[in-house]
């Protein structure tokens, strides 16, 4: 199988990781307005979903060893899952 990282993956996990931080920063803001909280909770959540998504992709592809190795460092059950059917 063939290895995972290299010098545009890494890239584009940094990408992953700047774009990560800005939904945070916004899931923040938004949970920060009581009424937005108060009617759109459960939704909020999704950005914390998302970002963790985004955080196990962008370690995949700063993984620098095999794709296999690198698969097997993901967290999230569902995430693996799908990257496993795509290989």
């Amino acid at each position: 199988m063939a290895d995972a990282g290299g010098p545009v993956a890494c890239a584009l996990a940094g990408e992953l990781d700047a774009a990560r931080a800005t939904l945070e920063a916004l899931a923040t803001a938004l949970c920060m307005d009581p009424l937005v909280f108060e009617r759109h909770g459960a939704a909020l959540q999704e950005f914390d979903r998302l970002g963790q998504v985004m955080g196990e992709v962008a370690g995949v592809l700063r993984h620098s060893g095999p794709v296999d190795a690198a698969l097997a460092g993901v967290r999230l059950d569902a995430v693996k899952d799908r990257l496993h059917a795509a290989i």
